[in-house]
């Protein structure tokens, strides 16, 4: 199995303070500077675990530290990082302790706050991107406004949420754990014997097959080398022959567009066994799934 991913993320907030009366209204809470910073550079696997978390630093500036700020988002957002097509990505805003603040533009919601330097604070809001979506590769992302809010004062600071979804492709066989191979045991072989492997594909495009035999197409004995130790089998991929003389590339038939997992079937029939020494034969197939 081979699992192909990449890439790149970038995120980038801004501040927006609002305007100077607001700062100069000279009261023991006043906020005389507020900022955001939206995380950087992360990159979200579809297939990965654990969630993807990031972290939002607000920080502030007041007349007096013994003041407890309060946050509220200035208005109502989805909780969607918009992306290529129409895509969207699932995500969540919460706090240290794992409470989920919803962006309302209504209730007002407290952080845990720490002293950065003399009269100034900063309070962390986290975001959650659940692991599992399968959405296609890509840029995402929103534009966001949050309330800063110490007595009766009030500053408002943007932050811009980025995250750069990657491709990837896993394959295991259905019914196991993992991503490890598997083998198909044919006891005493016969002529003409057959068994079927099924595949499970998650990818977030559109992919191909690329198999190989270690071998091309044939079970080799343990020992005895030569024809008598050989036998010829033939494979094929949901109905599409498959030539193991070399590497094959064969198509996927799940739809061009469609996100959803595929259940592949690979199927072996053994050849002519008669006149072979007795013994193990083996012999070990390759599948790949290459995203394009």
């Amino acid at each position: 199995m081979k699992q192909l991913l990449l890439l790149a993320l970038s995120t980038c907030c801004l501040l927006a303070p609002t305007s100077a009366a607001q700062g100069a209204s000279g009261g023991a809470c006043a906020i005389s500077a507020a900022n955001a910073f939206a995380p950087g550079g992360q990159t979200y696997m579809p297939f990965d675990a654990p969630d993807l978390i990031g972290n939002i630093r607000v920080e502030l500036t007041q007349n007096d530290q013994g003041c407890t700020p309060q946050f509220a988002f200035a208005s109502t957002y989805p909780q969607t990082l918009a992306g290529p097509n129409g895509s969207e990505l699932v995500f969540r805003f919460q706090d240290a302790g794992g409470r989920q603040i919803r962006p309302d533009g209504q209730a007002s919601f407290s952080l845990p706050v720490s002293a950065s330097s003399a009269n100034a604070v900063e309070a962390e809001l986290y975001t959650v991107i659940p692991a599992g979506q399968t959405v296609v590769p890509g840029q995402y992302g929103g534009q966001y406004s949050l309330d800063v809010i110490s007595g009766d004062e009030r500053r408002t600071v943007n932050f811009a949420l980025s995250v750069t979804v990657a491709s990837q492709a896993t394959i295991q066989m259905a019914g196991t754990s993992g991503s490890g191979g598997a083998g198909m045991d044919f006891g005493n072989l016969e002529t003409g014997e057959q068994q079927t492997a099924l595949l499970l594909v998650r990818a977030n495009g559109p992919f191909d097959y690329e198999i190989s035999s270690s071998h091309g197409g044939r079970l080799v004995h343990d020992t005895i080398a030569g024809p008598s130790g050989s036998i010829e089998y033939t494979a094929w991929l949901d109905g599409t022959l498959v030539d193991l003389a070399a590497t094959a590339i064969i198509a996927s038939q799940r739809p061009l567009s469609s996100l959803s997992d595929y259940l592949a079937r690979l199927t072996v029939q053994i050849g002519q066994t008669e006149g072979r020494m007795a013994g193990t034969y083996r012999d070990t197939i390759q599948v790949k799934v290459r995203l394009y």
